[in-house]
């Protein structure tokens, strides 16, 4: 599961950097599968997550994202997602 940065009774939020995602079916509404790394750790864990289709087409690999998820640990799924930038990131850092 991933670490909680800021929870609420929404679920958690959380940093991430996605490097993998693909869909779970063919079907032309199925779910995305979305591997990423958070930042709220130093241990090189993975993690993973689903999102609806529109969720997915705003996501590329290799990207920061400020990410609320569900607050179901068994089917972790993406709420809201928003883009970070380096220099955001940076900012948050210091």
């Amino acid at each position: 599961m991933v670490r909680v940065t800021n929870s609420d009774q929404r679920g958690q939020a959380a940093i991430i950097r996605i490097f993998e995602h693909a869909p779970v079916s063919r079907r032309k509404d199925s779910l995305y599968k979305v591997k990423f790394k958070t930042l709220a750790n130093d241990e090189n864990e993975k993690y993973y997550a689903y999102t609806s289709q529109e969720i997915n087409n705003l996501l590329d690999r290799w990207h920061y994202y400020n990410v609320l998820f569900n607050n179901n640990p068994k089917n972790p799924r993406f709420k809201n997602v928003e883009e970070v930038t380096e220099d955001e990131l940076l900012d948050q850092c210091e």
